[in-house]
């Protein structure tokens, strides 16, 4: 029995239009790199990159349909012209007999038995000479979203497609009777199956370019809120496209997709299609209502109101409100894209397993959602994001992951604590490298925070011990974090401090530790607006039971001419103020009593202060402090700065005289000459003694 292959191509468009998984083991031959092209997925710079976002659409698939086969996908050598398609899939199908086929790579992914040992399941091919997004963050205007387009091209292999040429004929045959896919099987105009059993076409060619052809398969109705899923069926017919799309906005199977738009979650009614097309899905219930309403009310669902075991699945693209009359129970709660809203109305919703947000993002109020080990934008590529808000509380019972899971970094994640609500997590709250966590007045409980190359922000209370090897960031603008055990500051943690008046808290950020503090890496300080610290000015930025360390490397911003900012480390606090350069006495000015202070630290070689003349800070006292006093002599801020702390006006700064500078320079000379004289002297005295 011969095989023969589809090719289907997704186009572009030139304007804008508006947890239990599956372990299919993916073998994947990149043709450009077997074959050293060195462009597409060979590219020096970007191949690696697009391999990646390849794979992570291949895992995202994964995490849909739950089979446990094989899919043997093989990527031709990459296009480079930039004028055709972006891409474009084979899928393998018998030719004979003559009936609806469900397609190689289908075969091999549901049974695991490979259909043909010698050959690959599916071809795709790419043309990177149109400007890609070829990694998985977020798209820009002006790219085309690889990820997107690489889940639509394999989806395609799978069995999303039509085998029917304009005229009604199989492509595979050329004939009527002939071979077609399983998803002609479900297609119809105006309540009349274009097909019969046997493979037989008995619709006309109009139907299959009037614009009213639908997929009208049992779950794909049910999964669409009780309608056909309409199918792209344009006229002319368009060889490669029709038939094979469905029209629904913003689904990932459209035919076509503009540059800056991402694509990368199935919406519920492409999950119907895939169920209907014998594919197992990972969520056994769909909430189907186009918008929003009452979980309890059966026809929301696809299967009913889901019992506790069931794994929901909430795939709607809008925005919309479920509310809660009861505390109900299911095993697992996916968010594959949309904006949902959980109203609890004082109630629980539990979830035995895990809550796993992939495109989408959950907004829990007025109630308590409560899971075991959950994850926000788990996988590569997704960009998920999770709300507790007013009198919401998520209670996980393990640990939670932010941008990642519990075997490492993965999606762009967000987790928000926002006005009193509250996470209650009895383990771990890991921010991976794209992971945020916003407190935007809410709280954190938790045994620990990690902050793993990502990022904590804003203002609220955490409950837990805080080790930050990311970024932590007090306050949207200025603002309060406070850490009720310990924070641990690792060489690779940022501390980002913003001032913008002398109020901690709400003028300047302030880190505010209960426990223990231990200091390591960069502190990064910036300015707010039009603000402008003046002499004397000190801001306590981070307190604590004890400070331990200190930051490796400390990055302020410039200040007017003649002053700095000096890092105070304290017993309980650090606080940063603003000095004058060279003022030794810190009075505010710089005169000779600071010349006197300095020539009697001169020469000290280790654990100087600045009282005792250290001006730049590496422990010392030499001749390169004396430069700093002297480049700043006559410089004075205490009377400008008590009249009101304006800038101080450099064209005014008196230069030290000649006759002063010559002096201070002689003294200094002489100075450094008699204590080199007296040591060489008591050196060559203790030498020349008899012995007795």
């Amino acid at each position: 029995m011969g095989a023969w292959r589809i090719i289907l191509c997704v186009a572009l468009l030139f304007f804008s239009v508006s947890g239990a998984t599956g372990q299919v083991t993916w073998n994947v031959t990149f043709g450009d790199v077997v074959n050293n092209t060195n462009v597409g997925f060979d590219d020096a710079l970007l191949g690696p990159t697009r391999q990646t976002t390849f794979l992570a659409a291949l895992d995202y698939i994964d995490s849909v349909i739950d089979e446990n086969g094989i899919g043997d996908i093989s990527i031709n050598n990459s296009q480079t012209d930039g004028s055709g398609f972006l891409a474009s899939a084979g899928a393998y199908y018998p030719t004979s007999p003559n009936g609806f086929k469900p397609g190689r790579l289908f075969e091999h992914v549901t049974t695991g038995v490979d259909p043909s040992p010698f050959s690959p399941d599916a071809v795709v091919t790419f043309d990177f000479g149109f400007n890609w997004n070829s990694g998985t963050a977020a798209t820009v205007a002006g790219q085309y979203d690889l990820f997107s387009v690489a889940v639509h091209e394999v989806t395609h292999a799978l069995g999303f497609a039509s085998l029917v040429d304009a005229s009604g004929n199989s492509k595979i045959t050329g004939g009527d009777p002939g071979v077609f896919t399983t998803y002609d099987a479900f297609l119809e105009r105006s309540g009349n199956p274009l097909f019969a059993a046997g493979g037989n076409f008995v619709g006309t060619p109009a139907d299959l370019t009037s614009g009213e052809v639908v997929f009208a398969g049992p779950s794909a109705v049910i999964f669409n809120n009780g309608a056909p899923v309409p199918v792209f069926s344009p006229n002319p017919f368009q060889s490669g496209s029709s038939i094979s799309h469905i029209t629904t906005s913003n689904a990932v199977m459209r035919s076509s997709i503009s540059s800056g738009v991402m694509r990368r979650a199935y919406l519920t009614p492409e999950a119907g299609i895939l169920s209907d097309l014998d594919y197992d899905l990972t969520s056994t219930n769909y909430w189907v209502r186009t918008s929003g309403g009452a979980y309890g009310t059966a026809a929301h669902w696809s299967a009913g109101v889901p019992g506790v075991s069931d794994a929901v699945d909430f795939s709607r693209p809008s925005t919309y409100t479920v509310t809660f009359a009861t505390d109900p129970t299911n095993s697992r709660l996916r968010v594959s894209t949309g904006t949902v809203t959980f109203d609890l109305n004082g109630n629980t919703y539990t979830l035995s397993d895990s809550v796993d947000i992939h495109m989408g993002a959950l907004t829990v109020t007025d109630g308590t959602l409560s899971s075991s080990d959950s994850s926000i934008a788990r996988l590569n590529g997704s960009i998920g994001s999770v709300t507790v808000g007013a009198s919401g509380t998520w209670i996980v019972a393990g640990s939670l992951h932010v941008g990642g899971d519990s075997g490492g970094p993965g999606g762009i994640g967000t987790l928000t604590a926002a006005n009193g609500g509250l996470l209650d997590i009895s383990n771990t709250l890991k921010l991976w490298d794209n992971g945020t966590l916003v407190l935007q007045n809410g709280g954190v409980e938790a045994t620990l925070v990690d902050v793993d190359g990502g990022t904590l922000s804003g203002s609220g209370s955490i409950n837990a011990d805080l080790i930050n090897d990311g970024t932590v960031r007090p306050g949207a603008s200025a603002g309060l974090i406070t850490v009720l055990l310990d924070y641990d500051q690792s060489a690779g943690g940022v501390l980002e401090i913003e001032l913008g008046g002398l109020m901690a808290g709400t003028e300047f950020d302030q880190l505010s530790v209960t426990g223990n503090v231990t200091l390591d890496g960069t502190l990064q300080v910036s300015l707010l607006g039009l603000f402008n610290p003046a002499w004397s000015d000190s801001f306590s930025i981070l307190t604590g039971a004890s400070i331990a360390g200190t930051f490796a490397a400390e990055i302020f911003p410039s200040l007017d001419l003649g002053l700095e900012f000096l890092t105070l480390y304290n017993t309980a606090d650090v606080t940063l103020r603003v000095f004058a350069v060279g003022d030794v006495d810190d009075d505010g000015d710089v005169d000779f009593d600071d010349f006197l202070l300095l020539q009697l630290g001169f020469a000290i070689s280790s654990g100087a202060a600045r009282g005792d003349g250290d001006l730049d800070g590496d422990g010392d006292v030499d001749f390169d402090d004396f430069l700093v006093l002297q480049v700043n002599f006559g410089n004075s801020f205490d009377e400008l700065w008590a009249s009101g702390g304006e800038s101080l006006d450099a064209s005014a700064v008196p230069e030290p005289s000649s006759l002063v500078l010559a002096a201070m320079s002689a003294v200094s000379l002489l100075t450094f000459r008699l204590r080199r004289r007296g040591r060489c002297a008591t050196g060559r005295r203790r030498a020349a003694a008899p012995a007795t």
